[in-house]
């Protein structure tokens, strides 16, 4: 069964490995976000068109938030920053495509409103994520219908389900679920 585009509820987990990683390979990304999707995940967040396509090929149906992170000169734009990266995470089979919808300066110039028309843009560069404050003022603010999505910042079931309770309809966690890496870095840390 298709994913549902028009309102994804639930936990999306964002599946994704720091460069260098062992787990960063396209086929254990597909594998983790397979079992993620297994478990009863709604949907998955993928960061770059190798690892989308993977995903895409392995779980036909799921539901698929991509992005592609690039450092670009010029610019601190870099969650799927250009048309060219939009492009390319698209054709690799995304379903929804995530990208930074600031007002900052885009590589090469290219101006947000050309990229998603009728984008709004607000700075929420003094907030912390999770960004429990803001998520009732945008339930409140946005038309009904519109999916509300948390991303950033979730560290716990408990912390995923306060989101939702503040109006979220899905809630997307990363490190706290797939981020091996940084898991066990910060534990090593704090053990000395």
């Amino acid at each position: 069964m298709p994913p549902d585009l028009t309102r994804p509820q639930g936990l999306i987990v964002s599946v994704q490995a720091p460069e260098g990683s062992p787990l960063r390979a396209p086929g254990v990304i597909a594998a983790m976000a397979e079992a993620a999707l297994r478990n009863g995940a709604s949907g998955v967040r993928l960061e770059s068109p190798e690892h989308i396509g993977a995903v895409r090929r392995r779980c036909p149906d799921a539901l698929i938030i991509g992005l592609w992170k690039r450092t670009l000169p010029g610019s601190s734009v870099y969650i799927t920053p250009g048309w060219e990266h939009i492009s390319a995470v698209w054709a690799a089979g995304a379903s929804v495509i995530a990208l930074d919808a600031t007002d900052r300066y885009r590589p090469a110039g290219e101006d947000l409103a050309a990229l998603v028309q009728r984008a709004r843009s607000e700075d929420t560069a003094a907030h912390r994520p999770p960004g429990w404050d803001l998520l009732p003022a945008l339930r409140r603010e946005l038309p009904a219908g519109a999916s509300l999505i948390c991303e950033g910042g979730i560290a716990s079931a408990e912390q995923a389900r306060r989101a939702l309770e503040l109006g979220a309809d899905a809630v997307v966690v990363g490190t706290a679920i797939t981020g091996i890496d940084l898991q066990v870095a910060a534990y090593c840390q704090a053990l000395g």
